[in-house]
């Protein structure tokens, strides 16, 4: 594909982007460039498919109307501070947005990024082909396109409409002093690895608000309800009148993420401001805008999340002469989100459950968008993928949709195989070779599999150099990520070896565990037998060198055998002997603790308060703990309990931990895997689906009804009074069955529509 940028003599100032928020500015300024082209058409063909890509980050308009935004974020890793090796193009049907006759296309381009997520190449700027029906390339990005930079654009968050160079998306603009664009080789040559990741175009919704709020002085603003109206056309606008600021609340129905947009009529020069809340009081982002003359809308580029909107009005700056009223005839917020299914039936005699599973529904909508994010308040980059393992799992079972993990192994393991098998986060690394099996289970995508096996490769290859001489992982550039807990003066987050090292090592094991599984399936019984043997030096150093028979726990490691590089997360060792949960659960969950012991263990660590109490994240690892060994009945329900709190608290969306943190953050989603996993029981004994486990544990609720989607249709799970039926889909058999004595089953089998992950 050609690239076009600006014309650097004329431009300088443009043509230099920041890699990523992680690199310092330097002379990098933001701004927004636009790209526009007229094309005509005397018919509109039934398709056409516009294949495009931009960096760092785009806006893309035909005839005026938003297509997408974009591009598909590399994601990058956590500190990434170097310009990728690879970049993502997009593909769209875009003949709705065209009509007979003139037609205009612009690209906004910003040279900055405006989130963690975002990174650039060092070159700004855009590629763009469109293909007629019969495949014939109909336009491409070339010295035809006209660019200018709209002054307007101040920052991701700052926006002032008196700068602006007026309406290019109108076909009647004039263009005059205007540059043509330059067809760029070197910024080709940045972006020469272009690949198609095949997601669909985000899912956009339009909510406006529920409720408005004047806290203050009402007699300066007239219409107040006016602004929950969808009519803007004819319904009399909200108005501020000129005098003192005012204040305006606005609530959604729910917790959303997505773009503010305004539509106002106003003066030069008055002032609205917008904070994005969660929860009252609690700003997320600000966003500023400054007006022309006239009606306008804006919408700002940067996403945000919001259930509560507090936007402040002046109707003048210090430089106006005269104040006029500011009309506001709407704020919106678009919501944008990966294009999913209706969420998967699931009803039960437990109300809580019924809330609970809702609430993660609506956060895993937010959290998903090209990449699974971990909360779009951080928008963390690729690299926090015990995040994305988690809401991998979830997406499953909510929705039967596993195309944006995909999406995620694929760019992991890039990331992966361009550092040498390291990922910022020590544990997650470990964690991606577990959502790969998770995938892989869930969908027998061998090609997939075997894109990303040689990171997988890389991975353990590196882990293996971070074993010492007890057989530990004593070697290690630092102990991150285990758990969102701070004791006393030390943050589970990246603890100092003495306290991280066991559950790392236990990380370790239950990642060559799972490569272990891939490498069967790929028939590569070398590397699977290698894995073996590490596997099982690990595990007996484990229980050889942490179990502590006086506690009957698991110490969290062991001081002074650590060596490591001196950095900002590597902790020094000093002298503290601790006995924290983590590597006890883990030590379960993977099989490394003697089977009939278990069970002690288990009750030791649901019981004693004396014991660190593992955040919503980690609790995941606990419920694999309590699955694994049949335990679910007896600890499953009491653990999703200790949800109910920040439910009552904030019922719309999670909150990131159990007392702190925002409210989007999808990590702690775990309960709605758990009630497809382990309360209807059903899980993949074998890649795809084609036999099942079926193991219910329904002692806590009278009744339940489900169903949990497979590559071949759905499966139907029913119980009340003590019967138990399941519809397979043709395709689906059950392999193991674990089921209470006093249940009566019922199994059929009927033909389904296959489901595509």
């Amino acid at each position: 594909m050609k690239w076009i940028s600006l014309n650097s003599q004329q431009f300088e100032a443009f043509n230099c982007s920041r890699i990523s928020l992680f690199t310092p500015a330097g002379n990098s300024r933001p701004k927004m460039a636009v790209f526009r082209k007229e094309l005509s058409l005397a018919a509109v063909p039934e398709k056409l498919i516009a294949k495009f890509t931009g960096d760092c980050k785009f806006r893309l308009f035909i005839n005026g109307v938003f297509v997408t935004d974009g591009p598909v974020e590399i994601g990058g890793d956590y500190n990434h501070q170097y310009a990728p090796n690879w970049w993502f193009v997009s593909s769209q049907d875009v003949s709705q947005y065209f009509i007979e006759g003139k037609n205009v296309i612009c690209f906004e381009l910003l040279n900055h990024p405006e989130a963690l997520t975002d990174f650039s190449c060092g070159k700004p700027g855009i590629a763009f082909e469109l293909y007629s029906d019969d495949n014939q390339l109909s336009l491409s990005a070339d010295e035809s396109w006209l660019t200018a930079i709209n002054s307007a654009y101040l920052s991701a968050s700052s926006f002032d409409q008196q700068k602006s160079i007026g309406n290019y998306h109108s076909p009647d603009y004039s263009t005059i002093g205007w540059t043509p664009a330059v067809v760029s080789e070197e910024t080709a040559l940045c972006h020469k690895n272009l690949l198609d990741l095949q997601l669909p175009p985000l899912a956009e919704k339009t909510i406006l608000p529920i409720k408005v709020e004047l806290p203050f002085e009402k007699r300066y603003v007239k219409n107040l309800e006016s602004i929950l109206s969808e009519d803007t056309a004819t319904a009399e606008p909200l108005t501020v009148l000129p005098g003192p600021l005012s204040t305006i609340y606005l609530t959604l129905p729910q917790e959303a993420c997505g773009h503010i947009e305004l539509d106002i009529s106003a003066g030069n020069g008055a002032i609205i401001e917008i904070f994005t809340e969660e929860t009252p009081g609690c700003s997320v982002n600000h966003f500023k805008y400054i007006t022309a003359e006239g009606r306008q809308k804006h919408r700002f580029t940067m996403m945000t999340a919001a259930q509560h909107i507090r936007v402040l009005v002046a109707c003048a700056d210090f430089i106006t002469p005269a104040a006029i009223p500011v009309q506001i005839h709407s704020i919106k917020l678009y919501s944008r989100g990966f294009p999913l299914p209706t969420t998967t039936r699931f009803n039960c005699s437990n109300p809580f459950l019924m809330q609970l599973r809702k609430t993660i529904d609506n956060t895993m909508r937010m959290c998903m968008q090209r990449m699974h994010l971990d909360s779009p308040v951080h928008q963390e980059p690729l690299g926090c993928t015990g995040d994305y393992m988690i809401e991998s799992l979830i997406a499953q079972a909510l929705y039967g949709d596993m195309r944006l993990s995909r999406a995620d192994i694929l760019r992991t393991a890039l990331l992966v195989e361009a550092q040498d098998g390291k990922i910022f986060h020590t544990s997650y690394s470990l964690l991606y070779v577990q959502m790969v099996k998770d995938y892989f289970w869930y969908t027998a995508d061998f090609q997939t599999l075997q894109k990303v096996y040689p990171s997988i490769k890389a991975i353990l290859n590196r882990f293996n150099g971070y074993i010492g001489k007890e057989g530990l992982i004593t070697r290690a550039p630092n102990y991150m990520f285990i758990d969102w807990v701070v004791e006393g003066d030390i943050t589970y987050h990246h603890p100092p070896a003495e306290l991280g090292l066991g559950a790392m090592s236990a990380f370790y094991y239950g990642a060559l565990q799972n490569a272990e599984d891939l490498a069967l399936q790929l028939g590569d019984t070398l590397q699977q037998q290698l894995w073996h043997q590490q596997r099982m030096a690990l595990g007996k150093a484990i229980h050889q060198h942490l179990w502590d028979p006086a506690t009957k726990l698991y110490k969290a490691g062991i001081s002074g055998i650590s060596k490591g590089e001196p950095s900002p997360f590597y902790v020094d060792d000093s002298g503290r002997i601790g006995h924290t949960p983590y590597t006890s659960i883990l030590a379960i969950a993977y099989g490394i603790h003697p089977i009939d012991e278990c069970e002690e263990l288990l009750e030791r660590i649901m019981t004693d308060s004396s014991l660190i109490q593992p955040q919503p994240y980690f609790c995941h690892f606990l419920f694999d703990a309590i699955c694994s060994i049949g335990k679910f009945n007896q600890w499953g329900y009491r653990l999703m309990e200790r949800w109910r709190d920040i439910i009552d608290e904030h019922p719309s969306s999670l909150k990131e931990c159990w007392h702190c943190g925002d409210y989007s953050h999808a990590w702690g989603g775990t309960p709605a895997y758990q009630l497809t996993r382990a309360v209807l029981g059903i899980t993949p004994l074998v890649p795809g689906f084609r036999k099942i486990i079926l193991a219910p544990c329904l002692n806590d609720v009278e009744f339940v009804n489900g169903d949990v989607p497979t590559p071949f249709g759905m499966i139907h799970v029913d119980y009340k009074n003590g019967e138990l039926g399941v519809t397979l889909p043709r395709g689906v058999e059950v392999g193991e069955l674990d089921i209470r004595n006093d249940i009566k089953l019922t199994i059929w089998h009927s033909a389904s529509e296959a489901i595509t992950n």
